[in-house]
């Protein structure tokens, strides 16, 4: 019964001299953030679409270039920028020129996407299909164009 009060008393008087981290230095978090001009409507892995039809990209931040409405952002690269609609059509934005250089219908819509070099990889309802973009075309059904 000694053993049990002896091992109460040093469990109970080592809880109470607990130390709590204090950091040497803090910063005010007010300082790195901002608003977006516009609610956010859609997220992509690569960023998020505004309901200004503006978007954010994880490198370069709110971009200038407006989407069409109903499109939503998906990806980007140096010189490209995808967008697709419920509807199941795809664009590729020069984001030089800041217009549709392709346009592509699908079934379905298209969920995600990237675009590497001239190539385009996409998704839609659990397929993975992938186009190449420059050159020799394909359209959602593996055909040449």
């Amino acid at each position: 019964m000694a053993l049990v009060g002896v091992t109460a008393a040093l469990l109970f008087t080592g809880c109470s001299s607990k130390k709590y981290f204090e950091p040497e230095e803090t910063f005010s978090a007010s300082k790195v953030t901002g608003s977006y001009e516009s609610n956010i409507l859609s997220v992509s892995r690569d960023g998020a679409t505004l309901e200004n039809s503006r978007y954010i990209s994880k490198t370069e931040g709110i971009r200038s270039i407006s989407l069409a409405k109903g499109y939503r952002f998906l990806s980007e690269n140096s010189r490209y920028l995808l967008a697709s609609d419920i509807k199941g059509t795809l664009q590729v934005i020069d984001k030089k020129s800041h217009k549709v250089a392709r346009e592509i219908s699908f079934d379905s819509p298209v969920v995600i996407a990237a675009i590497e070099d001239e190539k385009i990889a996409y998704s839609q309802q659990q397929q993975f299909r992938s186009l190449q973009y420059a050159g020799r075309q394909k359209d959602a059904g593996g055909e040449s164009r």
